[in-house]
């Protein structure tokens, strides 16, 4: 017996130096043990846990995954894990339960005790290089404590506050006052839309939009339909937030800023540094910008949009310095200009495809102007434009990738699935907007006549391209009058028509003639974006006056 038991530990001592002498090995053995524990023995003994996409490496998880390609990341989880239920996926230390379920993400926007927004809000002021100093005092319940200055000096968040909420849901408010339907968001779209007309022609000769004369395609100019529509919207948002005096200090603001905002999908999934430089640098020439904006006189700067003033008044009396009061001028610009761009383009790139579609919102959008001054009426466009409005729907639904983001304070449930402090949530809308079970066997195509049928549901369910809960984006009316306006005003004074291959439409409706020959509208690129998908190739468009 002792003889066994000797020869049994002298076989372990081996085996022990046999793997010391041999580290390949060491580590390959403690690979296996780590996935047999990680994805087989633990979810055994934790069955309320949300079980976990398998992953390769430690720590870094899934990753690179997700900055490759988040859309097949998510793809494998569905296959992975059949049905609706949570799983959880690994980045960086960090565990993302994703959810799938609409009622599931309505849960988590109700329950407003046991989840909160505030560390994504930390990491992207973390991520705009804000030092926590700067920030951390907008997160302090009662921000009146930090005012010691007199009474009559106060800064809104004293003397206007008397709920003591945080400076950050203060801050929201504001948002929300100047952002949604009200007298200020009116008058801020009215300068945002005069801008727009305004700007649409004057883009039609920047270089950078136009690509030349269509001599071999016909009359008039070839257009890059994507960057006409960006250009116009970042200057005339510019123009209508900051005034056209931001412009007097840096002529190229707006390419400046365009620059900057291709690089900015790094900023909140906490992209390497090594690897952020550019974008760094890129950032830093507009805030630059702000702080020389800022340290004009008000009389040199009257066009400032309140949220902006307030906001950069506020900041500072926080205790930011100018730098970092300009570093969240450009965090409100950003949420301004992100997607609505992206938008326009798939607008006007679905209703160009369509000769039938592009007459019917023509004709219908046509309304809008007043006959003798060729004024438009926004609430017409937005209100009694039906067509147009499901084409706006339509595109929200395919093209729309912003997810939910929230991380857990208390211990609670999800469904039958636990969820411990520290957890983050991941709500993907993409794939409910996507989902055959919502949508029907069709859900993959783009059919503006789902919203416009007979019992067509209004507020479907799963649904979410602005997000919801207190962060529903409070930007959603104005975008969607951007890109109303656009789309109304270049079909009134413009014959545009895409230049590339065409094929068969394989259906009919109300609106879409049989068998209709139209363009190819671009696939969706795999380039990283945050809420809103790119094309993967341009749409150039013939674009000339229309004589009539």
């Amino acid at each position: 017996m002792l003889a066994e038991i000797l020869s049994s530990f002298s076989g372990a001592v081996y085996d022990l130096k046999y793997l010391a002498l041999h580290p390949l090995t060491t580590i390959a053995t403690l690979w296996v043990f780590w996935r047999l524990w990680t994805f087989t023995i633990q979810p055994k003994l934790r069955p309320l846990n949300p079980p976990m996409l398998p992953y390769a490496l430690p720590l870094v998880g899934h990753m690179i995954s997700f900055l490759w390609d988040r859309e097949e990341l998510l793809s494998r989880g569905s296959k992975c894990f059949p049905g609706d239920a949570p799983y959880a996926i690994f980045i960086l230390g960090l565990k993302y339960i994703v959810l799938r379920k609409p009622e599931d993400v309505k849960a988590v926007w109700n329950d407003t005790k046991s989840f909160s927004f505030d560390d994504y809000l930390r990491a992207v002021f973390a991520g705009f290089n804000i030092p926590a100093s700067s920030y951390i005092a907008a997160f302090k319940d009662d921000p009146a404590e930090l005012w010691h200055g007199d009474e009559k000096d106060a800064p809104y968040f004293v003397k206007d506050n008397p709920a003591k909420k945080r400076y950050v849901n203060l801050q929201d408010g504001w948002m929300k006052e100047a952002l949604q339907p009200g007298k200020k968001m009116d008058a801020l779209s009215g300068i945002f839309m005069g801008h727009i007309e305004h700007l649409i022609p004057v883009y039609l000769s920047d270089p950078r939009v136009n690509i030349g004369q269509a001599e071999d395609n016909g009359e008039g100019q070839l257009i890059d339909l994507y960057k006409w529509g960006r250009y116009v919207l970042a200057d005339a948002g510019s123009k209508a937030f900051l005034g056209s005096e931001i412009m007097d200090i840096d002529p190229d603001f707006v390419q400046h800023y365009i620059d900057w905002e291709d690089l900015s999908w790094k900023i909140p999934w906490k992209y390497p540094s090594i690897l952020s430089q550019d974008m760094y640098k890129a950032r830093e020439t507009l805030v630059q910008v702000f702080m020389k904006y800022y340290t004009l006189e008000p009389t040199q700067r009257p066009n400032l949009n309140w949220l902006f003033d307030r906001m950069q008044h506020e900041h500072q009396q926080l205790g930011m310095t100018l730098h970092d009061a300009g570093t969240v001028a450009l965090m409100v610009l950003w949420g301004v200009h992100l997607n609505t761009f992206r938008m326009l383009f798939w607008t006007l790139a679905h209703i160009l495809s369509s000769p039938s579609l592009t007459e019917a919102i023509r004709k219908e959008t046509s309304s809008a102007f007043d006959p003798d001054t060729n004024k438009f009426s926004v609430p017409y466009l937005t209100n009694d434009c039906p067509i147009i409005g499901a084409v706006w729907n339509e595109v929200l639904r395919l093209y729309a990738s912003s997810s939910m983001i929230r991380s857990c304070v208390s211990p609670t449930t999800i469904g039958t699935k636990t969820v411990q402090v520290g957890d983050h949530l991941l709500g993907p809308f993409r794939p409910m907007h996507l989902s055959t079970s919502i949508w029907g066997d069709d859900a993959l195509k783009f059919d503006e006549n789902r919203w416009l049928k007979d019992g067509a549901i209004k507020k479907p369910r799963g649904f979410f391209p602005f997000g919801g809960g207190h962060m529903h984006c409070p930007g959603r009316t104005l975008a969607k009058q951007e890109v109303l306006l656009f789309v109304a005003r270049v079909l009134k004074n413009y014959d545009i028509q895409p230049v590339g291959d065409k094929e068969r439409y394989d259906g009919t409706t109300s609106i879409i003639r049989e068998d209709e020959m139209r363009w190819k509208v671009p696939g969706v690129s795999k380039k990283h974006t945050l809420a809103t998908l790119n094309a993967e190739q341009d749409f150039p468009v013939r674009v000339r006056e229309r004589r009539n």
